[in-house]
């Protein structure tokens, strides 16, 4: 069961746009967008880590853990654990996710991922 603080949490840090939970199959369990756009993400997100998990297979360099992909309007960070996937979208107010001003001028950077 998903602690449903954790999408909370999240929202309340600076920068942040957007943040999905979704399982390993790559179905959204927990969001603060669209339904829509978390399942058409979600589904991106699943075949992008299946990709990756090979990549990093085939260079034997152990196991997945963390993918952070650098965009011209934000960043996008992933991190897997178990049969979980959390997908947070930061970025400055404006682009393309924008969720509204922040609630909290607290750090957003990856230990934000931490709680997870």
């Amino acid at each position: 069961m998903v602690d449903k603080g954790i999408i909370r949490r999240f929202e309340e840090r600076e920068g942040i746009r957007g943040v999905i939970i979704c399982d390993s199959s790559g179905l959204p369990i927990d969001s603060n967008m669209d339904i829509e756009i978390s399942e058409e993400i979600s589904a991106y997100i699943t075949s992008l880590i299946g990709k990756a998990n090979q990549l990093v297979h085939a260079l034997k360099e152990g196991g997945l853990k963390f993918i952070r992909l650098e965009t011209s309007k934000g960043e996008i960070m992933i991190a897997e654990e178990e049969q979980l996937i959390l997908i947070i979208f930061m970025g400055e107010k404006g682009a393309g996710l924008d969720r509204g001003p922040p609630k909290d001028p607290g750090s957003a950077s990856e230990a934000a991922l931490v709680d997870f």
